[in-house]
């Protein structure tokens, strides 16, 4: 049995050698400047509020504002999108209006009138938030930080909906 066991121990060594390398996925960082705001600092430029009964994915700490600090503005991105489902599922918020006059206290009317100039709908005009989250997210990333600096492939990651699928 010990031979044949080394003889398999060589052929499974041989093919991990002629395995082809694993394809690596980068995303290039904006670097952080000190003139920038406090979203992209905290690596979350949506100025997601830290969660009070826990952390989000990839948090690793709150700012003196209450904003949730990522170890990665990704999961800024999927906070963000699990919120807006949130608001449109279990809240019934169904307009752009409806939606951020919740994401933000102090001007919801002129964030919506902005998110809606860009998506190419009326600020009253119900939607689908699943079917315009990317679209969505940018301009979020937008309207809070001044720039949109990531590549589009960082707004559709999978599973960033699978809760509300």
């Amino acid at each position: 049995h010990r031979i044949r066991e080394e003889y398999y121990v060589k052929q499974i060594a041989g093919l991990h050698d002629k395995a082809p390398p694993i394809p690596q996925i980068v995303i290039r960082v904006p670097e952080v400047t000190p003139d920038d705001t406090v979203g992209f600092k905290n690596e979350n430029p949506c100025n997601i509020k830290g969660l009070s009964n826990g952390l989000w994915w990839g948090q690793i700490g709150v700012d003196n504002q209450g904003h949730a600090v990522f170890e990665h503005y990704s999961y800024s991105l999927r906070a963000a999108s699990k919120v807006l489902m949130a608001y449109q599922v279990k809240h019934k918020r169904k307009t752009l209006r409806q939606i951020f006059m919740r994401y933000t206290h102090v001007g919801g009317q002129n964030y919506a009138k902005f998110v809606a100039k860009r998506l190419h709908v009326g600020v009253d005009q119900e939607i689908d938030v699943k079917q315009y989250m990317p679209e969505l997210l940018k301009s979020i990333v937008l309207y809070e930080n001044g720039k949109q600096p990531y590549p589009d492939s960082a707004f559709v990651p999978a599973g960033m909906l699978s809760d509300y699928e």
